[in-house]
């Protein structure tokens, strides 16, 4: 039974997250000129050594981001959606490591009522659909379960 009640869970957060995908995303000048970046590495593939500017201060983040959505943006001939995809496949990953963390740390209901509020949460539904922050739950939950196990 708790199997089923997870498997609903991860239904949910994956039906939420992608059948508002196209309603509520935002396209930002964040979104829009990581998209320009990876195109120019559709249409003329070099290396890129620095990332885009945090703030507008001299402060550079890494490039992974752009070489992540790279491959994704290939493919879909430069759909801005997919980053909206990407990030939404990120929040359901996140809502089952969720529930893994509160199962052993707690117990598999503690697990089950965690992940159904990060699935249907409206607040955390709209923040896993925009592509900029995305990755941050779930590289959060990693984080905790890592220093968790140690």
């Amino acid at each position: 039974m708790k199997k089923i009640a997870f498997l609903l869970i991860i239904l949910v957060s994956a039906g939420i997250r992608l059948l508002t995908l196209e309603k509520l995303m935002l396209f930002t000048p964040d979104e829009s000129y990581l998209i320009y970046i990876a195109q120019t590495l559709i249409k003329n593939f070099h290396i890129i050594w620095i990332g885009v500017s945090a703030l507008g201060f001299d402060f550079y983040m890494g490039p992974f981001w752009i070489y992540f959505i790279y491959p994704f943006l290939l493919i879909s001939k430069g759909n801005p959606l997919t980053l909206g995809y990407i990030s939404s496949f990120l929040g359901v990953g996140a809502t089952i490591l969720i529930y893994f963390i509160g199962k052993k740390l707690f117990s598999e209901k503690a697990g089950l009522i965690a992940s159904l509020l990060n699935a249907a949460s409206p607040l955390i539904v709209y923040y896993d659909q925009k592509p900029y922050p995305s990755g941050i739950p779930l590289l959060s939950m990693i984080l905790f379960f890592s220093l968790y196990m140690t």
